[in-house]
């Protein structure tokens, strides 16, 4: 039993003697839990952002901001994401719902919509629901770029910054600062490898859901790859950077995961980020993951051409760029 408890009391002041551990497993779940709760816990109704299409108002709707629309913005508003749910009023007074189903949050919308068209006091009204299915306005064509985007974001930040973590805490890295070696060819190894990776694994996601849901690619396939190259350059810059110093397992994925958890929730990779309040949407639009995210998308979705997204390739360089800089200036090699 002393021997147990001699372990226990170890294991203990290895944590709690370095105040990094203890503000990444106390103080930053709080500050994640707090804006969550800012974003998602307030007592207003859950809203969906949704088009109407009629020469009438839009019936007023708790859950819904309308978007008087023409008929023709309808199929690129919901490529983007930027609406859920179709509302068209026909001229016999129906109402035509036509949302993905395959998308929970624009299927309850709707279903609370139908209810309180149906409580409207006039003459028989009507509601019919039509299922989307045509590629490119369904929740997997949002979905399918959003998750390459994800995955390289992860392929960096995992396989460069906690790497360079877990080589500082074996000492390997100042075993390699003591040989006679490239600090080039070192640090361009890390980008080839999570390249190589980071290319398989696209077009293994690319190939199923093509295959399986009919996923449409109708941009530049060289747009695709400039795009790619300029998202692994950007993350494999703040994969360094989150590197760079650290010895420590815990606070190496503890930066690792502040940098990947807000990106994951605020970038519109599982849902579009438009709920979020317009004072922020500023920041969500600046960050890496949302640039790559919707830079991709529209290679999916819109048919952009080498032209169209040479702006968000140039931003996600100049992050990179500033990232590497800011990385080197302060690696440790022990």
């Amino acid at each position: 039993m002393k021997s147990l408890f001699l372990f226990i009391k170890f294991l203990l002041n290895e944590t709690y003697r370095e105040p990094a551990i203890l503000f990444w497993a106390y103080i930053f779940p709080l500050i994640i839990s707090g804006a969550l709760g800012l974003a998602f816990g307030s007592e207003k109704p859950v809203q969906v952002n949704a088009a109407w299409i009629s020469s009438n108002q839009p019936p007023v709707s708790e859950s819904i901001i309308w978007k008087k629309v023409d008929p023709r913005e309808v199929p690129t508003l919901l490529k983007r994401g930027q609406v859920l749910i179709v509302a068209e009023e026909k001229s016999d007074g129906t109402v035509l719902l036509s949302l993905d189903k395959a998308n929970s949050e624009a299927r309850l919308a709707a279903t609370l919509l139908e209810a309180e068209i149906l409580k409207k006091d006039v003459p028989n009204p009507k509601v019919k629901v039509e299922n989307i299915k045509t590629p490119g306005s369904r929740y997997i064509d949002f979905l399918i770029p959003g998750m390459i985007a994800f995955g390289l974001l992860n392929a960096c930040l995992w396989g460069i910054g906690s790497n360079l973590v877990e080589m500082r805490t074996k000492k390997l890295l100042v075993l390699y600062y003591a040989t006679p070696f490239s600090k080039l060819s070192f640090f361009l190894s890390f980008y080839l490898v999570r390249g190589l990776n980071v290319f398989l694994e696209s077009g293994f996601l690319i190939l199923f859901s093509s295959l399986v849901f009919q996923v449409e690619f109708t941009g530049s396939w060289l747009g695709f790859v400039i795009l790619l190259l300029s998202g692994l350059f950007c993350f494999g810059g703040i994969g360094i950077l989150v590197g760079s110093r650290t010895a420590k397992n815990q606070i190496g994925y503890g930066l690792i995961n502040a940098v990947t958890f807000p990106m994951m929730l605020c970038s519109g990779i599982f849902f579009s980020n438009q709920g979020f309040p317009d004072w922020i949407q500023p920041v969500l639009k600046a960050l890496p993951l949302t640039i790559l995210a919707d830079g991709l998308r529209s290679l999916f979705l819109e048919g952009f051409g080498i032209s169209d997204i040479l702006l968000p390739a140039g931003l996600l360089i100049a992050i990179g760029i500033v990232a590497i800089t800011l990385g080197r200036a302060i690696f440790r090699w022990v």
